[in-house]
């Protein structure tokens, strides 16, 4: 009898440990179930950021959903300085450094602001950041103000 309920409760143990294996790697990491879209963005951001460099300067469009201190931005490129744009660009970048190379970062809420810094640095380069559906997650426009970058 006590050998029955061993194996009736190893037997349960191994069933759940199965679907909860299976429910972990086979559903919720490919689809980021309950998953936050901020989260992700932050990820890709971070990564995106780290690759450049740290003669970049972030300039993030993203208040108010995503700010530069969102966790995995600052875990990812600790040494990527960065700036919120809170109340826009109106018109004048005079918040820019020109101490580093700058980074533009756009949400897509906020892309009508792309414009004045297009104008105000029309050499810059233009990357759009998708996620699997295709959905814009951000844009980026990166400036080379120093020189030899």
């Amino acid at each position: 009898e006590r050998s029955a309920a061993l194996i009736f409760s190893a037997t349960l143990l191994l069933v759940g440990s199965w679907q909860s294996i299976g429910f972990y790697f086979g559903d919720y990491t490919p689809n980021r179930l309950l998953g936050e879209r901020n989260t992700e963005v932050a990820n890709d951001l971070g990564r995106y950021l780290s690759a450049l460099g740290p003669e970049y300067h972030c300039y993030l469009f993203g208040a108010p959903r995503l700010y530069y201190g969102h966790p995995p931005i600052r875990f990812l490129a600790p040494d990527i300085a960065g700036t919120d744009v809170i109340d826009g660009a109106e018109g004048r970048l005079d918040f820019v450094s020109t101490e580093h190379n700058a980074v533009f970062v756009f949400l897509p809420e906020r892309l009508d602001e792309l414009d004045v810094v297009r104008r105000q640095y029309p050499a810059g380069r233009f990357r759009e950041f998708l996620d699997e559906r295709g959905d814009l997650r951000f844009i980026a426009y990166e400036v080379e103000l120093l020189r030899g970058t």
